[in-house]
């Protein structure tokens, strides 16, 4: 029993050095970045993978995202980006994007560019949208963060995301909210977005609440939790609809 219980202690504290360090990582500049062409030339399509909070960006290809993609004969190249927690506890996640990544992109030629998020990385795609929404054509968010719980209730009272006594987190978190509030009902302006989640997701009274701003046909939920079995199957769906090359296709659930 004793040997059970140090086993398990090594493990708690090696998988806390191991979150520990990764949220700790320092702000680089530029953003680091891996490319996956889908061939020999360039596509005219590019998807930008941001991951959440305690991933890195090889999360994507360790979970078949870009294999299953091309597999698929979907002609994008993909670049996972590692905007880790650092880019948002000093606000510049917005910038480095489009300094490093969406900026250079264009002027490689890519005729289109796509933001997939995962949690807190449909985070960073949303607060690039309330900023620079006419760079982007389309945005793919997977059990997105959206805000603290603080944030969601205060939401879900009209009127209710003043400034006063906030703190500069609390503004940063409610800039998102704001630009959902100021684009009206059923957003259907450039970039197209696309929501999915998990039914059994922590942050699903949130994702509820997004929906409501898009339209049904936009919105997809499956059985699943916060984790990658989720989100592979929500990938697969997506990857199913081909949606990166049909803009007004609907998702179809099943």
């Amino acid at each position: 029993m004793k040997k059970i219980i140090i086993k398990l202690l090594f493990a708690i504290l090696l998988v806390t050095v191991v979150v520990g360090c990764y949220i700790n990582k320092s702000v680089v500049i530029p953003l680091k970045s891996f490319h996956y062409n889908s061939g020999d030339v360039q596509s005219p399509i590019l998807i930008v993978l941001l991951p959440g909070i305690y991933d890195s960006p090889s999360k994507f290809q360790e979970n078949n995202f870009i294999s299953e993609a091309h597999s698929k004969s979907l002609a994008a190249d993909f670049v996972a980006v590692d905007s880790h927690i650092g880019y948002f506890e000093t606000h510049t996640i917005v910038e480095r994007l489009r300094t490093d990544i969406i900026l250079p992109a264009r002027k490689a030629g890519y005729q289109k560019i796509w933001l997939v998020g995962i949690s807190l990385g449909g985070f960073a795609a949303l607060l690039y949208t309330t900023r620079h929404a006419d760079e982007i054509d389309g945005i793919v968010l997977l059990s997105p963060y959206l805000g603290s719980d603080q944030l969601i209730n205060e939401v879900k009272q009209p009127g209710s995301l003043g400034v006063e006594g906030k703190t500069s987190k609390q503004l940063y978190e409610q800039r998102v909210w704001k630009w959902v509030e100021e684009n009206s009902s059923k957003y259907s302006e450039k970039p197209v977005i696309y929501l999915g989640y998990g039914k059994q997701d922590k942050f699903k009274d949130a994702h509820l609440l997004f929906a409501e701003a898009l339209a049904p046909e936009y919105v997809f939920s499956i059985s699943g939790k916060h984790n990658w079995k989720t989100w592979r199957a929500l990938w697969q769906l997506v990857l199913k609809n081909n949606i990166f090359t049909s803009v007004n296709t609907e998702m179809r659930k099943k």
